[in-house]
């Protein structure tokens, strides 16, 4: 694993839980408004060790509940099943947060029982993901992985971050149909400071405010067990 950070504890990354965050390095995505752009294409071998990792988690036991994996995307770690299973072996709780392109990966940590709460972020319509946020992504893998994810058992929620050129009524409309059943879906506001394109958000001058977050949660409630503005 290529850990770029860690948090020693948090109280809103794991819904009901204490827990630590540790950030993997790189991603497969290039979305504009990403809030953690230094770690996209992130070089080096890592400035936090699994070792310092597991000394913390040790050192904080009876403190923490639970363990976020969030990056960058952990799921192009090949060694993420066995980085889990060493915090599942400490009896803590593990989310972990994704763009859902590896659904390969996914379904292999679910069937080892090696992810208690998922959360994933759809960007926009996932035929529309190619132009806007990834490239060299199949589409298919992101439907795919929204599958995998609502019909696992696991508890877990989608995320969409609204940014003016990617999101609006018609677009989480269609989504709705394809996140059906879902246990929840987050509708966020874009921070345009410190993110990945700046240049993009020069251009956009509306801002989505909470008045429309609310109203896509609002069409997106008919679809999903719970949707919510954030």
């Amino acid at each position: 694993m290529i850990i770029a950070n860690m948090l020693d504890s948090s109280v809103i990354d794991y819904p009901g839980r204490m827990s630590a965050v540790v950030f993997t390095a790189g991603c497969n995505f290039s979305c504009p408004f990403c809030h953690n752009p230094q770690l996209v294409d992130y070089t080096g071998p890592g400035d936090v060790s699994e070792e310092q990792v597991f000394d913390l988690l040790e050192s904080r036991k009876g403190f923490l509940d639970a363990v976020v994996v969030t990056g960058g995307e952990p799921t192009l770690h090949a060694d993420l099943p066995n980085f889990l299973a060493r915090i599942k072996a400490l009896g803590l709780a593990v989310k972990l947060d994704t763009n859902g392109s590896r659904p390969g990966m996914l379904s292999r940590l679910l069937s080892a029982g090696l992810v208690d709460r998922m959360a994933m972020d759809i960007k926009t319509l996932p035929e529309n993901y190619p132009c806007t946020v990834a490239p060299r992504v199949d589409p298919a893998d992101i439907r795919k992985s929204i599958r995998l994810i609502k019909e696992s058992g696991v508890d877990h929620e989608f995320r969409t971050t609204c940014s003016p050129d990617v999101v609006d009524n018609a677009i989480v409309t269609a989504l709705g149909p394809l996140l059906s059943g879902a246990k929840k879906w987050v509708f966020q506001t874009f921070r345009d400071q410190r993110v990945l394109k700046p240049e993009t958000f020069q251009r956009i001058r509306a801002r989505f405010t909470d008045r429309d977050l609310a109203g896509f949660a609002s069409l997106a409630a008919k679809w999903v067990e719970r949707a919510e503005a954030r």
